[in-house]
């Protein structure tokens, strides 16, 4: 890769966030469909969602982390490390459909009567993740587009000058060239659908209903809450802030995003 050592420590250290993050995701889910099991219904249709989920998020991951990379050296993806990505890609894939299928820990897709493996599962979810392989390609390829489109942008208004002075907002804040403004942040909350705390970016809690599944918010995206995110918000009690996790692929549609910390308002 054509990375330089702090690029590639970067990328290092957001994959290594986002898996952190998937782990977690993955488990709570996986407990969740568990607790719905039963001999009349196995539930093999949610595993085999919940898997090509945590593919998704994996391969969103990768992508993610190598654009992050690659913007912060400010340089392009060329075709030869586009193909090292996706080679990445493919071997996350084969491992994750290997230990379904090879894991002596794993029963998921097994019979519940003969404890057998069941028929065509395995075909079925190696189709699927074959197809999922395809879509992590072309979402590679708007993401190499975009960083792009956005150096290109770049480039064209570095002779521009902005200045944002956190201080007071009245009316709301108008950026151009030279332009300098004060902005209050406690009164800028009020405006703002997403606020960045410490670099990271977080709603209220109150944007949100308190019930598990994905969630689309105006001016956001769709949030994924789970059990646990109803248990901290909960505990914590008020209108804490929420620290966003983005696992949505670059590329036109919706951003999607799961819950990190919560912090008392």
């Amino acid at each position: 890769m054509k990375l330089s050592p702090q690029a590639n420590a970067r990328r290092s250290a957001i994959l290594a966030k986002a898996t952190y993050n998937l782990a977690v995701w993955k488990r709570e889910d996986h407990d969740r469909i568990l607790r719905r099991w039963s001999m009349s219904d196995p539930r093999f249709s949610e595993l085999a969602e919940h898997y090509s989920e945590v593919v998704t998020r994996a391969f969103t991951a990768i992508i993610n982390s190598y654009v992050e990379a690659y913007r912060l050296d400010g340089t392009l993806v060329d075709e030869d490390d586009e193909n090292k990505i996706l080679e990445e890609i493919k071997t996350m894939i084969d491992s994750q459909h290997h230990h379904i299928f090879n894991s002596s820990t794993n029963r998921d897709f097994l019979h519940p009567a003969t404890g057998k493996p069941f028929p065509n599962i395995q075909s079925q979810l190696r189709a699927k993740f074959d197809e999922l392989y395809g879509v992590a390609a072309i979402d590679l390829k708007l993401a190499i587009s975009e960083l792009l489109v956005e150096q290109k942008k770049n480039k064209n208004r570095s002779g521009d000058t902005y200045n944002l002075n956190v201080n007071n907002l009245h009316g709301g804040a108008q950026l151009g060239p030279n332009n300098v403004q004060n902005v209050n942040t406690l009164e800028a909350d009020r405006y703002s659908a997403i606020q960045y705390r410490h670099g990271k970016p977080h709603i209220r809690w109150s944007r949100l209903k308190p019930e598990v599944g994905m969630q689309r918010i105006l001016e956001v995206g769709d949030v994924q809450v789970t059990e646990r995110d109803l248990e901290d918000a909960k505990e914590i009690g008020g209108d804490p802030w929420v620290q966003l996790h983005e696992i949505s692929v670059f590329g036109p549609s919706v951003k999607r995003y799961a819950l990190g910390h919560f912090i008392p308002a």
